[in-house]
C-alpha cells in the first residue's frame, strides 16, 4: 500500500513537470515568436536605431579623446611655460654669479698688483731707497 501511494505521488509529480514544462516552452515560444515577428517588421527601424546609436556612442569617444588630447596639449604647454619661466630665472641667477666672479676676480687681480709693487718698493727700501716707497704712499694718500 506505500508503495502504491508513492507510485501515485510519483507519476502525478511527473505529469505536473511535463506541464510546467510544456507551458513554459509555450512561453518562451510566444516570445521568440513575438521578438522575431518585432524583427521582421521593423527591422528598418531597428537597423536605423542601431546605426543612430553606434554613430552617437561612436561621435561621444572621439570627442572625449579629442577633448582628452587638447586637455592634455594645453597642460603640457603649461608644464612648458613653467619650465621656460624657471630657464629664464636660472639664467638671470647665473648672470648675477657671473658679475659675482668679475669682480671678485679684479678684487684678486688688485690685491696681487699691490702685493707685487709693495714687495718692489720693500725690495728698493731695504737696499737704502726709500724714494719709491714714498711716492707710493702719496700716491694712495692721495686717493682717498
Amino acid at each position: 500500500m506505500g508503495n502504491s501511494i508513492q507510485h501515485h505521488r510519483s507519476s502525478h509529480d511527473q505529469y505536473e513537470h511535463q506541464y510546467l514544462f510544456s507551458v513554459h516552452s509555450v512561453i518562451i515560444a510566444n516570445e521568440m515568436a513575438s521578438v522575431k515577428a518585432l524583427l521582421c517588421r521593423d527591422i528598418g527601424k531597428l537597423a536605423v536605431l542601431t546605426s543612430t546609436v553606434t554613430l552617437a556612442a561612436t561621435s561621444a569617444v572621439i570627442w572625449d579623446n579629442q577633448r582628452g588630447l587638447n586637455h592634455a596639449a594645453n597642460n603640457l604647454d603649461t608644464k612648458f611655460d613653467g619650465v621656460k619661466a624657471d630657464i629664464s630665472c636660472l639664467e638671470a641667477d647665473i648672470g648675477g654669479v657671473k658679475s659675482d666672479i668679475n669682480r671678485i676676480e679684479k678684487k684678486l687681480e688688485d690685491c696681487q698688483w699691490i702685493i707685487g709693487v709693495n714687495g718692489h718698493y720693500t725690495m728698493h727700501a731695504l737696499d737704502g731707497d726709500k724714494t719709491l716707497m714714498r711716492q707710493w704712499f702719496q700716491r694712495h694718500e692721495s686717493c682717498k
